[in-house]
C-alpha cells in the first residue's frame, strides 16, 4: 500500500457548515471536529462557492437565515446545480426551536435532505452527519464503478431505484427509440400526498421506511423493461415503452390502487398513502423534448395535488386537455352533458367512453347494427 492510499484511507468525511453566527459554527465545528473535517462559510454565497470548488464536501448543514444569500437560495443554488454531484448533495437545515411545522415543511419542500433544530446537543448532529455522510458516499462509489468517466449513474440509497440524473438521460434515449420505431411512449410522474407533513411527523427513519415500501409497491406493478426512478424527495417517475393511453391508464389505476392500500399506524392513528399521478402519453408522430415533458408531467401533477390528490392526471403531448381518469364521467352522466351543452366536457372522454359501449355493441343484432350504421351516417353526412 502506498503512502498516498494510506492517507485517502484515513481521511475523514468533510462537513460544511454554512451559518452567519461565529458561535454557531464554532460550535459545529468542536462537536464535529474527532469524527469529520469541519469546513465553514459565513453565509450562503460563500457556502455556494465552496460548494462549487470542493468536490470532496459531503455533506452540508446550513442556516435559513443569513446575508448575501439565505438557506432558501442556497437550496435552490444546489438542486438546480448541472453538476449531478452538486445537485445530489446531501443538506440539513438547522431550524430554530421557533420554527413550527409549516416551516419546516417549506424547508423540505424547497429541497431540504434533512432538518436539525436548535439547540442541538452532540449526539443528534453526528447522527445526522454520520448517516448523510455514508448516503453520499454511497452515491460517489456507484459513479466510480461506472464503466466510463463520463457517465453518471447512480442508484437512491433509500429505495434502491435510479435517480433523477440517470432516468433523465434514460427518457432521451428512449424517446429517441420510440420516435425511431414510431411506438407509442406513456411518462408517469408518482407525488406522493402531503409526504412533508408525515416526515415532520415521523422523522426520516420511518419516513424512508414507508418510501422504500412504495418503492417496492410500484415496481411491481410495471414491467421488467419499464424504467422507474425516484426523482423528489416523495416523487417517482416511469417510463412505459410501447404504452398507448388505454395501457396507460390500466397500470397507473393499478399503481395507485396498490398505493392506496399501503397502511400505517403511529398510535393509535391509522394512515392512509394517497398519491397525485401525472401521465403523458406520447404518440409515434409527436414527440416534444424531455425537459417539457417533465415540465408538463410537474403541472399535470400540481393539478391534480390542486383537486385533492390521489387522482391520475392525463395529457397529450399534442397539446390536449388534461382529463381527470378518476372522475371521467359514464355513459349517463356523457349523455347528461351533451343536453346540457357541454359537449367540450365529453370530447376528451369519448376514447374511454366508446370503449365502455363495447358490450353493448356485443349483444345487439344485425338489424339493431344496421340502424345505428345509417343513424351514424345521416349524422355524418348532416
Amino acid at each position: 500500500m502506498t503512502m498516498t492510499q494510506e492517507i485517502e484511507q484515513t481521511e475523514l468525511p468533510r462537513i460544511l457548515v454554512v451559518d452567519d453566527s461565529k458561535v454557531m459554527r464554532l460550535a459545529a465545528g468542536k462537536l464535529l471536529k474527532d469524527d469529520f473535517d469541519v469546513v465553514v462559510a459565513e453565509d450562503g454565497q460563500a457556502g455556494w462557492e465552496m460548494i462549487e470548488s470542493d468536490a470532496s464536501i459531503q455533506v452540508v448543514f446550513s442556516d435559513l437565515s443569513m446575508p448575501h444569500l439565505d438557506g432558501f437560495g442556497l437550496l435552490d443554488k444546489v438542486r438546480s446545480a448541472e453538476s449531478s454531484r452538486i445537485r445530489e448533495l446531501p443538506i440539513i437545515i438547522i431550524t430554530g426551536a421557533e420554527d413550527d411545522d409549516s416551516a419546516r415543511e417549506k424547508v423540505l419542500a424547497a429541497g431540504a435532505t434533512d432538518f436539525i433544530t436548535k439547540p442541538f446537543n452532540s449526539v443528534d448532529l453526528k447522527a445526522r452527519a454520520s448517516s448523510h455522510a455514508n448516503a453520499a458516499q454511497v452515491s460517489t462509489e456507484l459513479r466510480e464503478q461506472t464503466e466510463s468517466p463520463s457517465e453518471d449513474h447512480a442508484l437512491d440509497s433509500v429505495t434502491g431505484l435510479i435517480n433523477r440524473q440517470v432516468f433523465e438521460e434514460g427518457l432521451s434515449q428512449i424517446m429517441s427509440y420510440s420516435r425511431r420505431h414510431q411506438e407509442d411512449l406513456s411518462v408517469v410522474r408518482i407525488d406522493i400526498d402531503q409526504f412533508n407533513r408525515l416526515f415532520v411527523k415521523l422523522g426520516r427513519k420511518r419516513s424512508n421506511a414507508i418510501l422504500r415500501k412504495l418503492a417496492s409497491v410500484v415496481r411491481k406493478q410495471v414491467r421488467e423493461e419499464d424504467q422507474i426512478a425516484r426523482i423528489g424527495m416523495s416523487r417517482f417517475a416511469i417510463t412505459l415503452s410501447s404504452a398507448d393511453k388505454n395501457s396507460a391508464r390500466l397500470c397507473t389505476d393499478r399503481i395507485l390502487k396498490r398505493i392506496n392500500s399501503v397502511r400505517f399506524k403511529v398510535g393509535e392513528e391509522i394512515f392512509q398513502i394517497t398519491a397525485s399521478i401525472g401521465v403523458i402519453v406520447l404518440d409515434s408522430v409527436s414527440f416534444p423534448t424531455p425537459e417539457s415533458v417533465m415540465t408538463e408531467l410537474s403541472e399535470l401533477v400540481s393539478d391534480a395535488a390542486s383537486q385533492g390528490g390521489n387522482v391520475v392526471m392525463f395529457n397529450q403531448a399534442k397539446g390536449g386537455q388534461p382529463i381527470d381518469d378518476i372522475t371521467m364521467p359514464n355513459l349517463e352522466d356523457a349523455v347528461a352533458m351533451i343536453e346540457d351543452g357541454q359537449e367540450d366536457r365529453v370530447l376528451p372522454a369519448m376514447e374511454h367512453l366508446l370503449k365502455r359501449l363495447e358490450p353493448l355493441l356485443a349483444l345487439a343484432s344485425e338489424d339493431q347494427i344496421d340502424r345505428l350504421r345509417a343513424q351514424l351516417a345521416q349524422k355524418i353526412s348532416a
